[in-house]
């Protein structure tokens, strides 16, 4: 039996939905969040030969390398979905500002409110 452990870096946000999508996959044993600068998850992996072993990590990440691939290769697109990215995440950090800048007791910034 082979045992490997595979270390995976992972948006914050997709890393719940990763784990659950690497849980499923064949030969992935166990999957963990873990808080690392080293990596967001590990799988561990157990199969019966090495060859298996290469099927199982190729197999699924694959379809994440080609998605990534695709999106970089498309740098006005890249550049419209972090936009619209940003554009969701600004309300929430400025809430999130709002209630630190309060609970610490700082002043608002100039032109806040």
């Amino acid at each position: 039996m082979v045992h490997a452990f595979v270390l995976i870096e992972a948006e914050l946000a997709q890393v719940a939905d990763l784990a659950e999508a690497l849980a499923d996959v064949d030969g992935v044993a166990e999957v963990y969040s873990v808080a690392s600068d080293d990596a967001d998850l590990v799988a561990i992996i157990r199969v019966r030969r090495h060859e298996d072993l290469a099927e199982v990590v190729t197999g699924a990440l694959a379809p994440i390398r080609e998605r990534t691939e695709k999106l970089l290769a498309d740098e006005a697109g890249l550049d419209k979905l972090l936009a619209h990215g940003a554009q969701r995440a600004r309300p929430v950090a400025r809430e999130t500002m709002t209630q630190v800048t309060e609970r610490v007791g700082f002043l608002p910034a100039a032109g806040a409110g």
